[in-house]
C-alpha cells in the first residue's frame, strides 16, 4: 500500500472529499480527539493535534469551528450526537480514499511524516 509522502498531501486528499456533514465544498480539516476516537483507544496528546494528522476529517467552517461547530461552538459530545461519531466519519474517509488512514496512523507513529 503506498501512503502520501507527507501529511499536506493526505489533508489535500481528504479536503477534496468536500465536507463530511454537508458535502460543502473547499472543508477545513479536522483532527479528531475525545468522544467516540478515545471509546475507541485512540487518545489525543504526545504533541500531536488531536489523534494525529493522519486521523482528521474535512468539515465545512459551520461544523468544524462554527456556531455548531465540534471545536469551538456545541463541543464534542453534542457535535457526535448531532451529527454522528467521528469514528463513522473517519470509516467514510477511509473508503473514499485510495490507501487505509488507520495504517497510515501507525505508520506515521513510528515514522513521523514531513509537514510539507
Amino acid at each position: 500500500m503506498t501512503f502520501p509522502d507527507t501529511v499536506r498531501q493526505h489533508h489535500d486528499n481528504v479536503r477534496a472529499l468536500r465536507c463530511a456533514v454537508s458535502e460543502q465544498p473547499n472543508p477545513t480539516i479536522h483532527h479528531c480527539h475525545g468522544g467516540s476516537m478515545a471509546q475507541a483507544g485512540y487518545k489525543s496528546g504526545g504533541g500531536q493535534r488531536g489523534c494525529g494528522e493522519a486521523l482528521v476529517i474535512p468539515l465545512a467552517h459551520e461544523y468544524h469551528v462554527g456556531d455548531s461547530g465540534i471545536d469551538y461552538g456545541v463541543g464534542v459530545v453534542t457535535w457526535e450526537f448531532w451529527y454522528q461519531d467521528q469514528m463513522k466519519h473517519l470509516e467514510w474517509v477511509n473508503e473514499q480514499l485510495p490507501y487505509d488512514i488507520f495504517e497510515l496512523h501507525e505508520h506515521w507513529k513510528q515514522n513521523p511524516p514531513r509537514r510539507g
